[in-house]
């Protein structure tokens, strides 16, 4: 994960990272990043829900990870996660599909595609993927505060996703904290508080 997404422009992008959409850029190879993340909020009406989540990714390549992410709520289970980035060496944008778990509350390894684009300190990301309920479009957007502050935001379009607003804190070059409000787009789904911890290793 980049430490500063616009200090990576004069020789490729790198993979940053959002609340919930995938991002695309180069990997750092032989590293492995472990994600605990979790959303605490309503399902509609008054009922409280809760979920956690630990994922581990491993850069094969700068352009090949692969990893699992499990769901510690409701009972212990597990789903593999991987991508294929393209990202071209001097240029602010890079593309990448694979599969993951993709948005908030939910849990299960779907297709998407993602592109990212950077101009400065903004960071931009427009994607789509696809789940048993059909094809959603996926937005996000960061703006670096500091080298180690920056506010971002995304989106998933579909009801049982959300906006998600806030933002991370690089509190070391391998440990980041992330932590921001989602508003959900249906109803019923109830709104929530997302918060994530991120530790990397090198190998």
């Amino acid at each position: 994960m980049a430490a500063v997404a616009f200090s990576a422009l004069s020789t490729s992008v790198l993979a940053d990272s959002l609340f919930t959409v995938p991002v695309a850029g180069t990997l750092q190879p032989r590293r492995l990043t472990t994600v605990l993340s979790g959303d605490s909020g309503s399902s509609g009406g008054s009922d409280s829900s809760s979920s956690l989540f630990a994922t581990a990714d491993y850069n094969y390549t700068r352009y090949l990870s692969l990893g699992i992410t499990a769901r510690l709520t409701d009972g212990l289970s597990a789903r593999p996660e991987g991508s294929v980035q393209f990202a071209p060496v001097g240029k602010p944008y890079a593309f990448a599909a694979g599969f993951a778990n993709v948005g908030v509350r939910s849990f299960r390894s779907q297709p998407y595609v993602v592109g990212s684009a950077y101009l400065g300190k903004w960071g931009g990301y427009l994607g789509a993927t696809h789940d048993s309920y059909g094809e959603h479009a996926m937005l996000g957007v960061n703006y670096w505060l500091t080298q180690q502050v920056s506010l971002q935001g995304d989106w998933i379009g579909d009801d049982g996703n959300f906006l998600t607003l806030g933002a991370r804190w690089q509190a070391r070059r391998d440990i980041a904290i992330s932590a921001g409000f989602s508003r959900a787009n249906a109803h019923d789904s109830g709104n929530g508080v997302f918060a994530s911890l991120e530790k990397d290793f090198k190998f």
